[in-house]
């Protein structure tokens, strides 16, 4: 791959992503993304005009951090012999331009500007495209990077439609040692595979051809839900069932067993239980909450202990440039940066909690806000925030989070009233807020960046965490 020197302004995602329709000439293939950590971090991708190349831009942030954006540029642009070193130190939305380098051919940006990429295939698994109900393959947009046990795969079906679905499967899977054959493995609806297709290189599960029809086989359906925990006997069941490629269920023919059982006395309903029963690390623990399922949750057993952590920030190795259904379901990393989703906040909070939010500036400065009420709604109401009976011993008041008391969540893609989501973050916005744990890394601005109003100025946050109990 070849990379040469450019200068280019920087383009929002929102830039960058072609619509489909529009795409009508044959530019390349380009990873998309904006102000990732990483370049292997990179999930979508574009397809550029006729005319284009690929890039990728270098910029360091107001936090001292390397962050990439990547796209499409214009090949004028790329073969302008000029000396464009001047704009280096130019500002933009996310810090200093320090590199832009642009390159030829498809998915050629998932590296440069310092940036090594991911690791060598022999490491890794290929690169696949992944997407679910699409009416055509063409509509996916996403990549992701498969376990080095896994390869790529594509099934086109008929449920409530002709649609394709694409991402990885185990190679077992794909050697029908347990691949569902006549019902769409993606979900529980009856469906029949029109088509299959696994495939092992980088990028090649884009289209369902050059498939042979299945042979008749039988293969285990997907497992039923554990069921409730008996307390009479301590454990959980769940089921499977054998069919044939028709759906038909077989009474034998399938390597395994119908049925499984697991302990579950010992599941505590949550972090609570886990510290009385005298648990006294934190970290990630399997709860079961009455009436729901067992899930991981991170315990922090500080403060008295027994408090769920539902937001960390501390590395920056996670974006919380999300959508709104990312932060309902969460996203990021148990062990790292990550957001527990409002569906497990509603449920952990319906019947409202305590929670303490501790934040550390970027000088080491400790900031704590704690309230004795907090409490977040289902999803009809938009999850509502209901925050009182205010404990903080630090800042002024109408600048905490009960400034935030009554307002709805907003996302980039779902924005409140006053755009303020549409900056870059999800939060229960009023006139924006006075802090914002999921802002913008690096941008001193406590309505958009990872920031807190520190009486009349705004301060970087260097770490966040908010919990309840």
């Amino acid at each position: 791959m070849t990379l040469n020197m450019i200068q280019v302004t920087y383009t929002s995602p929102q830039n960058i992503l072609f619509c489909y329709y529009k795409v009508l000439t044959a530019g390349p293939q380009c990873f998309a993304c904006s102000s990732i950590p990483r370049l292997e971090f990179c999930d979508y991708f574009t397809q550029c005009e006729e005319g284009e190349k690929c890039y990728v831009q270098k910029i360091r942030t107001h936090n001292g951090h390397d962050k990439y954006t990547s796209g499409c540029v214009n090949n004028q642009s790329c073969s302008l012999d000029t000396n464009f070193h001047g704009s280096f130190g130019e500002l933009s939305p996310y810090g200093q331009v320090t590199c832009v380098e642009c390159c030829d051919g498809d998915m050629c940006n998932n590296q440069g500007c310092g940036d090594t990429g991911p690791p060598t295939r022999e490491s890794r698994g290929p690169y696949c495209y992944q997407c679910q109900h699409m009416p055509d393959p063409s509509y996916c947009e996403r990549l992701t990077i498969c376990d080095s046990n896994e390869v790529c795969s594509i099934d086109e079906t008929v449920s409530f439609g002709h649609q394709f679905s694409s991402g990885c499967r185990r190679k077992g899977e794909c050697l029908h040692e347990g691949l569902l054959v006549g019902r769409d493995t993606h979900n529980l609806t009856r469906s029949f595979n029109l088509c299959h297709k696994c495939c092992s290189e980088d990028f090649c599960n884009q289209d369902c051809q050059d498939h042979k029809p299945q042979q008749e086989m039988v293969s285990w359906n997907v497992w039923s839900p554990w069921s409730e925990c008996s307390t009479s006997i301590g454990v959980q069941i769940r089921n499977r069932s054998c069919t044939n490629s028709k759906g038909v269920v077989q009474s034998q023919g399938c390597e395994g067993v119908p049925k499984e059982e697991r302990n579950c006395s010992r599941l505590c309903s949550g972090c609570v239980e886990l510290y009385n029963s005298g648990t006294r690390d934190s970290g990630v623990y399997t709860i079961a909450p009455p009436g729901h399922q067992p899930l991981k949750v991170v315990c922090n057993m500080t403060d008295g202990g027994g408090w769920t952590v539902l937001q960390h920030r501390y590395d920056g190795s996670v974006t919380f440039n999300r959508t709104w259904t990312d932060y309902v379901t969460g996203f990021g990393d148990l062990h790292g940066d990550f957001w527990f989703g409002l569906e497990n906040i509603h449920m952990l909070t319906s019947q409202g909690v305590q929670v303490i939010i501790d934040m550390i500036t970027i000088t080491g400065k400790s900031i704590r806000y704690s309230y004795d009420h907090f409490e977040v709604k289902d999803a009809s109401t938009s999850y509502q925030l209901s925050v009182s009976n205010d404990t903080s011993v630090y800042g002024r008041r109408e600048q905490r989070l009960e400034y935030n008391n009554g307002h709805i969540f907003s996302t980039p893609d779902r924005p409140d009233e006053h755009k303020c989501s549409s900056h870059g973050s999800g939060w229960w916005f009023k006139y924006c807020t006075y802090f914002n744990i999921n802002g913008i890394i690096g941008l001193v601005e406590s309505d958009y960046g990872l920031a807190i109003r520190d009486g009349v100025m705004d301060v970087l946050l260097n770490e966040t965490i908010m919990k309840v109990r």
